[in-house]
């Protein structure tokens, strides 16, 4: 929020549109943005103790997010490089690239059992 990643993604998704034309642009107030943003990590997190047990619909969600997280990552430093400046969430890029594979060779993991 910080950093009006919210402004920024009407920029990248305009770019995105113009290659691709069924590809929307999207435009949210900052508001929504920060609620959405708090939602998607709310369920992240709720998921927790499932993902521990093991839960298969737990693991599914949490490699779902492993993978997006990297392509998160990706993006951020793509658009640095498109758009030749700094761009939000290119600081924390890098730290999604180590965590996003770190989470999924996690999940690969046999259950523990104590």
């Amino acid at each position: 929020m910080w950093t009006h990643l919210y402004d920024f993604f009407w920029v990248v998704s305009g770019r995105l549109h113009a290659v691709v034309p069924w590809y929307p642009q999207f435009r949210w107030p900052a508001d929504r943005f920060g609620a959405g943003n708090m939602l998607i990590i709310t369920v992240l997190l709720s998921t927790w103790p499932f993902v521990e047990r093991r839960d298969r619909w737990a693991l599914v969600i949490a490699a779902a997010a492993g993978v997006i997280e990297v392509l998160n990552g990706i993006n951020h430093i793509a658009a640095v490089f498109v758009f030749r400046q700094y761009v939000s969430g290119a600081a924390t890029a890098p730290l999604l690239l180590v965590l996003g594979p770190m989470l999924l060779w996690e999940l690969r993991r046999p259950r523990r059992v104590s």
